[in-house]
């Protein structure tokens, strides 16, 4: 039996990388979401509504990265991969254990400069390995073996992903302020609340994910929920 932990010095230097990408990301998707829901409009009342949503937005980003780092602090001191020669087991702070027998190993998707995925018939059964593991090419030789390697995305298109995937809901803001029409803005709300919902019962069921995010991600339903009814609340019917 072999025990893996994570190498401090690597993994300071992916939460720094990952700091800077999220704040460049979120503040320009905010900005150009407070800029479409404005709509060029200066005066006072305007104005005021301009700073209270970046307030707010500045005010929740913060937080999220506060909880973030908490978390990413927790993990790296609990972070362990026990291997021997059955079975394959994660364990860490806020998320649960995970252990795949190694028969049990389908498919062995490779990111590069981000780690490993091992994936198995079962699609909830996975097991992310991040290449900031002490002697990462050993564990990951000892893993693959003679398994099928999948080459996935990039880093670069990793974080082209995750900021479509975080523009998709500033889209749909977007969107809805810019409806006059009831039955139009009232179809997009639908959509923005069922789509909520969705990721919200998704993100539950992702073993790689702390249980703080996996919580918080349902107060994504009804803030969406008060968006949409502020707004059909000032169209004319």
């Amino acid at each position: 039996m072999t025990t893996y932990t994570i190498d401090q010095a690597k993994a300071r230097v992916v939460w720094k990388q990952s700091l800077r990408n999220s704040v460049i990301m979120y503040s320009a998707l905010g900005a150009l979401l407070l800029a479409a829901i404005n709509r060029g409009n200066f005066s006072p009342s305007g104005i005021i509504s301009l700073l209270a949503g970046a307030g707010a937005m500045v005010l929740t980003m913060a937080l999220l990265l506060w909880a973030s780092y908490r978390t990413f602090r927790k993990q790296v001191t609990t972070f362990r991969i026990v291997l021997d020669d059955r079975a394959i087991t994660r364990e860490a702070a806020q998320v649960p254990s995970v252990t795949i027998p190694l028969e049990a190993i389908t498919v062995v998707e490779e990111y590069p400069k981000v780690g490993i995925q091992l994936r198995t018939d079962e699609a909830r059964t996975r097991l992310f390995v991040p290449h900031y593991v002490e002697r990462f090419d050993e564990l990951s030789e000892q893993v693959v073996g003679g398994r099928k390697m999948v080459r996935k995305q990039s880093q670069l298109g990793l974080l082209l992903r995750c900021a479509a995937y975080a523009a998709i809901p500033a889209v749909l803001i977007i969107m809805l302020y810019s409806s006059t029409s009831i039955g139009l803005a009232t179809l997009i709300g639908l959509v923005m609340i069922i789509g909520a919902l969705v990721a919200a019962a998704v993100l539950q069921r992702n073993g790689n994910i702390p249980r703080w995010f996996k919580i918080t991600s349902w107060l994504g339903v009804p803030l969406t929920t008060v968006i949409v009814l502020i707004h059909l609340s000032g169209l004319d019917r």
